[in-house]
């Protein structure tokens, strides 16, 4: 986020980028500003589902019988047509006495090539137009951080945001309970903004007492428990999945489905053992670079990424310890589990078992104890 906003908005605003926490900012403080400094103004909303953008900015072009501030909003500049883009671009060339527009625009995550490239020119045009002439244009790019900058995007936007501060480990536990995505982040900030006196900075304990009280556990996070062997945490995650809708075969899927990763991540760590040790151990003189290349060789051998993910790997492979987790279980533990995981499932399916907590609870201890449990045999 741009946090030098100008103190006076310009006529035409363009915000871009998928940071939507930090456009929305931005627009706010705009806002502010134009009322603060011009007074009351009304806002209109471009809706593409009851007019379309010609009747939008006709509107916009004729003046107010009450001679009133008039802001327009269009979001999702970036998936107008083309022949609206060129309509676009030729009337923001003339400024409009009360009037303020402003442009919200994401970014692409298919593949209309002609319509990307469109955009693209048309947003540089705009970038040069805000260089040139920055007293009617203004550009602000909000690309939203890489998954393992999120905790330090929070440590400083926060600040900014609700006026209080945020450890980097709470930020952290932060995105463990909620996530890494911006906009559900930004909701949970803003619960435990209303939750705490002003100035108060948002601590574990805080985040626990309004995130942690309020989240729903899934199965994913009782496969990680397992994963790491950490009984506390695996019997406090089954007490939550329980106490909402249980579904067995969900539970048994998300089990199977990090087992076989971590089976597949020690194989191919077998023949690469240099590569697992940069990620087990990587030292003080961290290349983050070739970390990350390392993880995502890792990450498709396992099968958890593919090529073309290279963002995922902070969260899927560094970040999540799998590869240490790939440690605790030799070969022939995983074909245990395995057995163990089908046969449960075949059992709680044909009416064989009763799939109820105490006895997803011993199978869930069998996989902790799988170690201990062979050498009793």
């Amino acid at each position: 986020m741009n946090k030098n906003i100008e103190k006076s908005a310009t006529p035409i605003v363009l915000l871009s980028g998928d940071d939507i926490i930090s456009k929305e900012q931005v627009r706010q403080s705009l806002c502010t500003n134009i009322e603060s400094e011009r007074g009351a103004c009304s806002k209109q909303l471009f809706d593409p589902a009851s007019e379309p953008l010609i009747d939008f900015l006709e509107r916009m072009m004729t003046p107010s019988l009450f001679d009133e501030l008039r802001v327009f909003q269009i979001n999702h500049a970036h998936r107008l047509a083309p022949d609206d883009l060129d309509e676009l671009m030729r009337i923001t060339e003339h400024p409009i006495d009360n009037v303020y527009l402003f442009l919200d625009a994401g970014t692409f995550s298919d593949n209309r090539v002609s319509q990307t490239r469109k955009w693209r020119t048309w947003q540089k045009n705009f970038k040069s137009k805000a260089s040139s002439a920055p007293e009617r244009y203004s550009f602000f790019e909000c690309m939203k951080p890489p998954e393992y900058k999120i905790p330090d995007w929070l440590v400083s936007n926060v600040p900014l945001f609700f006026g209080r501060k945020i450890a980097r480990d709470s930020a952290e536990y932060l995105i463990d309970l909620a996530g890494t995505e911006l906009g559900a982040l930004y909701s949970e900030l803003q619960k435990i903004d209303l939750h705490l006196p002003p100035k108060k900075a948002i601590d574990l304990e805080s985040i626990d007492t309004i995130v942690g009280a309020s989240r729903t556990t899934r199965p994913y996070e009782l496969a990680r428990a397992l994963g790491e062997k950490d009984m506390k945490r695996t019997m406090e995650i089954i007490d939550g999945l329980f106490s909402s809708t249980f579904y067995p075969p969900l539970s048994i899927n998300a089990i199977f489905r990090h087992f076989w990763g971590l089976f597949r991540i020690r194989k191919y760590a077998e023949s690469h053992p240099r590569e697992a040790q940069q990620l087990i151990n990587p030292g003080q003189n961290i290349n983050f670079k070739k970390q990350n290349e390392v993880a995502l060789k890792f990450g498709v051998a396992s099968g958890l990424l593919t090529e073309n993910q290279p963002g995922k790997v902070y969260p899927v492979i560094i970040k999540s310890g799998i590869v240490k987790q790939a440690r605790l279980f030799k070969e022939r533990h995983h074909k245990k589990i395995f057995s163990w995981l089908q046969q449960f499932d075949i059992d709680s399916k044909t009416g064989r078992i009763d799939p109820d907590k105490k006895a997803f609870e011993l199978l869930c201890y069998k996989i902790l104890r799988v170690e201990e449990l062979e050498q009793a045999e």
